[in-house]
């Protein structure tokens, strides 16, 4: 995106409001792609610059790709580029000196303990995803269902942009306040919520969370276990 020409004059002429949008950002020093989202302000001005970390397999990037190369060639059409990169940036963006937003994309909404560890200052959280490839069946449905899960947990209200719906206001009960439906166009001017106090499962976290489930189905297999065998 920073390559296009006139690209600012795009922004400033046509929206002449700070934005947040999703691009893929090609880096000419390191020769990677990313699969970013960009912060740029009312003058088309790129702030601030989040590069996804989670990636999708197969579908952003091949796994073991070194140990294919033994085999076959890869990315000779592409300049040597076979996926996207790994990003190292923080998924926290400041906005105004004063509103600090989570930036997630696509998938990295489903992983419970990332949303944990990068929205420790935040206000809200801003969810970037292309579900496209999902078509009209319940791909779309599972994945908004999961950023749900996200803002109850965290006590935080979400923004969900997606390219051809689910996008939505979530509050940080995890309700839906207004929403764009599936392959509909149009736009939400909408109030955000206010995060609530930290929750009981953001101060614990989900490994710790996870650990206690585990000792408990452990536990309740042995307490059956010991029961069978008493009878027996």
């Amino acid at each position: 995106m920073e390559y296009k020409k006139n690209f600012q004059n795009i922004i400033l002429n046509n929206i002449s409001k700070p934005i947040i949008l999703g691009a893929r950002r090609y880096d000419k020093n390191s020769n990677k792609l990313f699969n970013s989202a960009y912060y740029l302000n009312a003058n088309g001005e790129v702030e601030q610059i989040y590069d996804k970390k989670h990636l999708v397999p197969f579908g952003e990037f091949v796994p073991f790709n070194n140990f294919l190369k033994i085999f076959v060639e890869t990315g000779i059409k592409n300049n040597g580029i076979t996926g996207f990169s790994v990003g190292t940036k923080t998924n926290e963006i400041v906005i105004d000196n004063s509103i600090k937003i989570s930036l997630f994309i696509c998938y990295e909404s489903i992983f419970s303990n990332e949303i944990d560890a990068n929205t420790v200052n935040s206000d809200f959280i801003v969810h970037l995803t292309n579900d496209a490839w999902f078509g009209s069946y319940n791909g779309p449905q599972q994945h908004i269902v999961q950023i749900r899960a996200r803002a109850i947990e965290q006590g935080l209200p979400v923004l969900r942009s997606a390219n051809t719906g689910i996008s939505a206001l979530i509050d940080p009960y995890g309700r839906i306040l207004k929403k764009i439906p599936l392959n509909i166009q149009g736009y939400l001017d909408v109030k955000i919520p206010k995060k609530i106090d930290e929750t009981l499962y953001s101060k614990f976290g989900s490994k710790n969370w996870n650990l206690l489930l585990i000792c408990l189905f452990a536990l309740f297999y042995f307490l059956c276990f010991k029961k069978t065998k008493d009878k027996s």
